[in-house]
Formats: C-alpha cells, structure tokens, sequence
C-alpha cells in the first residue's frame, strides 16, 4: 500500500507585513463628511496584531508588531491566514467558577461583565491573507470596527 502524506511547507524566509487601516466612525451625532473621508483613508497601522491559521483561534498564532505599518515576521507555513486585533483570551480561564477567597478574576485585563461579549469581540476577524512558497510579502488593509462591547455614545 502507497501513502501520501499531507505535509505543510513551512516558508523558509521571513515575509514583510505592509498593513494599512481604514475605521469606523464610532462617536454619537452624525460627523461632517470630512471627518468620515478621513476615517476612510488608509493610514499606516501601528501596534500588535494576531495572526491564526485556524477562524476559532484554536492554534497559538502568531503576534507581529507593526511600527509605520510594516513588520518582518518568519514561521509562517502555506495557507489561510487569519487576522485579529485582540489578544486570545484563553477559554478555561473565562469560563473558570470564581473562588471565594480570589481576588477578582480577569480577562485580558478586565473583568469579565459580558463574557459573550468579550467571546464575540475575541474571534472579529478582521482582515485574511493565503501564503504560497512564492510569497514575501503580505499586503493588507485592515477595517477598525467599533467596540461591540463598549458603551453607546451620545
């Protein structure tokens, strides 16, 4: 019997991020049209993003830190990419009863008030690229949505 193994190829070089991010208009009245032009632009994105190879986050993925908008990152293997914006808040932790004598317990930082919230806000994909072996470079906008876990404004 001849069997044929599915093997992932790992891309050997590191690829360079270019993201860019557009937002959305998240204040209360209606902006003037100058004010959502602008939210419209891409602008260089800075900070940290979660990379995932999985939609439901269950690989450990991978962070890359933007500065002006690009980042060199290595370990990648061909496939879907998925991208996020929040840290992966580690289910058993969330779901974990809360002991009396425990400080309060929380999420990323934060109390857990909504946790279907919170569940909601950790799996927004926002943005998904495909590797090949020819790829080296990863080029993306990115959308900013609102927080679906804040407050409304007025």
């Amino acid at each position: 019997m001849l069997f044929f193994g599915c093997k992932t190829q790992l891309v050997e070089r590191g690829l360079k991020f270019t993201i860019t991010s557009t937002e959305d208009y998240c204040g209360g009245a209606y902006p003037p049209e100058e004010l959502l032009a602008q939210l419209k632009t891409p602008k260089a994105f800075n900070g940290t993003l979660y990379i995932h190879k999985t939609s439901d986050r269950s690989d450990d993925g991978i962070a890359i830190i933007l500065k002006e908008g690009t980042a060199n990152q290595s370990g990648f293997v061909e496939g879907k990419y998925f991208i996020f914006r929040e840290m992966k808040v580690n289910m058993e932790e969330l779901h974990k009863p809360k002991e009396e004598e425990e400080e309060e317990r929380t999420v990323n930082g934060l109390p857990p008030r909504d946790i279907g919230c919170i569940i909601m806000k950790n799996h927004l994909i926002i943005g998904q690229f495909t590797i090949t072996n020819e790829t080296k470079e990863v080029t993306q906008n990115i959308n900013l949505v609102c927080d679906p876990c804040g407050e409304p404004k007025p």
